[in-house]
């Protein structure tokens, strides 16, 4: 019925599929290995390469080697540097277009938390047309948030 009887060459020629299985296995696990070995080595090369980016940018190129707040052109208040994008009105961007520049930049659209944030912007801001925010509705939900 269900029932096998194995002769020794039968569990031998078994064992041997399963010792070549082991080793196709252990290839690819070692393969896998060393391939998020390069990963976490790039990622880590990447970092160093983003923070001497930041060093340069904000230490060594600055007057006297001192490190700035922010980049060159940006405008800081408390933690945060302000950038303001103002086109002549034949290129002005949607809210999504301003997003996504905002995003190129590693940065986002400016959201005022409190009314100096909001003196801010409008200081920073010189289009007399108003200026997009990072007020948005979501779910028919009025929200300030960080979009990437």
């Amino acid at each position: 019925m269900g029932l096998r009887i194995y002769f020794t060459s039968e569990l031998s020629e078994d064992n041997a599929k399963q010792t070549v299985e082991i080793k196709t296995l252990t290839s690819q696990k070692d393969g896998l290995t060393k391939q998020i070995q390069e990963m976490e080595t790039n990622w880590n090369e990447l970092n160093v390469s983003r923070a001497q980016w930041s060093i340069n940018e904000y230490c060594l190129q600055s007057e006297g080697k001192l490190c700035q707040p922010c980049e060159k052109n940006w405008l800081p208040y408390g933690p945060s540097c302000y950038s303001a994008y103002n086109p002549d009105p034949t290129e002005r961007l949607t809210w999504e277009e301003a997003r996504e520049y905002c995003r190129a930049l590693n940065a986002y659209v400016a959201a005022a938390h409190n009314l100096t944030e909001k003196n801010i912007i409008n200081h920073y801001s010189i289009s007399t047309d108003g200026s997009w925010i990072g007020l948005r509705v979501e779910n028919g939900k009025w929200k300030w948030g960080r979009w990437k």
